[in-house]
C-alpha cells in the first residue's frame, strides 16, 4: 500500500568572511512533515572556523531552528 506524506524543505548556511571570501562553515538541512514533525541536521563543514566564530554561528543556527519552528506550527 502507498503512502505519501506531504513535507518541506529548509536548507541553510552559515557564512564567515575570510580575505574577502565567503566560506560556508555549517550546513543546515531540515525535513518538515505534513504534520509538523521535523527532521533537523546541523553539520560543521569547517571545524577550525567554526571554532573561531562558534558565537556567529550559533545565532545562525538558533535563526534557522527558529524558523523551523515557524514552519512546525504553520498550517501546512
Amino acid at each position: 500500500m502507498l503512502n505519501t506524506v506531504k513535507s518541506t524543505t529548509l536548507k541553510g548556511q552559515s557564512k564567515v568572511t575570510v580575505d574577502g571570501s565567503e566560506i560556508v562553515v555549517v550546513s543546515l538541512h531540515a525535513d518538515i512533515n505534513d504534520s509538523g514533525t521535523s527532521n533537523v541536521v546541523t553539520t560543521i563543514v569547517n571545524k577550525d572556523l567554526y571554532e573561531a566564530n562558534k558565537g556567529v554561528c550559533r545565532e545562525d543556527i538558533d535563526a534557522f531552528i527558529s524558523e523551523v519552528r515557524l514552519l512546525e506550527d504553520a498550517d501546512m
